[in-house]
């Protein structure tokens, strides 16, 4: 029997093109020496593949097993129910536009926004696709609460600081022809002392 050592986004972790450029293919072949009855799964977005493994990695026959996930496939639905069912979401109307949901992020981003707490039950009439722009504004809105109460920013901080940075992180995404900015370009974007007025 195998036993199976998972790691779920590779791209999520801080330096990434540091941390797992190297070290998987090290794993990788300690592994496959040493316990050939122990199995490596991870998950990564695939626009941060170069970042994360060398050009020709995958070419080698050994690590040619890669299978590319696009949304949640034909689980929507479930999906869809589980996430409700833990975020106490109740839906009215079911018949809208429940595609809007394909993608696993924005079911994610709209079950935070709709009910963070998740301490009563949220009714919720209906979805639409046109629901998306209100929710990743009113999700922007709870993330700089979260993020400034993180910082221990209390009293007069700047309320508009996470859409300020993501505003800028856009434009420097859309300018540069890009679906992706690194970590360290990200880091220079935020700066925590303009937090304060």
């Amino acid at each position: 029997s195998k036993v199976v050592i998972c790691i779920d986004g590779l791209n999520e972790t801080r330096d990434c093109d540091r941390v797992w450029k190297n070290e998987i293919p090290k794993l990788v072949g300690k592994l496959q020496s040493k316990y050939s009855n122990i199995v490596l799964l991870s998950s990564f977005r695939t626009s941060y593949q170069n970042d994360l493994f060398y050009d020709d990695y995958f070419r080698k026959v050994e690590y040619s097993n890669i299978i590319f996930l696009h949304g949640f496939n034909d689980l929507t639905e479930e999906a869809i129910d589980a996430y409700f069912d833990h975020y106490k979401i109740k839906l009215q109307n079911p018949s809208g536009q429940l595609d809007v949901f394909d993608h696993p992020l924005y079911l994610r981003i709209f079950c935070e926004t709709k009910n963070p707490e998740k301490q009563k039950e949220v009714i919720i009439e209906r979805v639409s696709k046109d629901d998306i722009f209100s929710v990743f504004d009113e999700y922007i809105n709870l993330a700089n609460g979260r993020i400034t109460a993180n910082l221990n920013k209390k009293g007069r901080y700047n309320k508009n600081y996470s859409r300020l940075k993501i505003d800028y992180l856009a434009k420097k995404i859309w300018q540069s022809h890009s679906r992706s900015v690194n970590y360290s370009e990200l880091e220079d974007i935020i700066i925590r002392d303009e937090l304060e007025y």
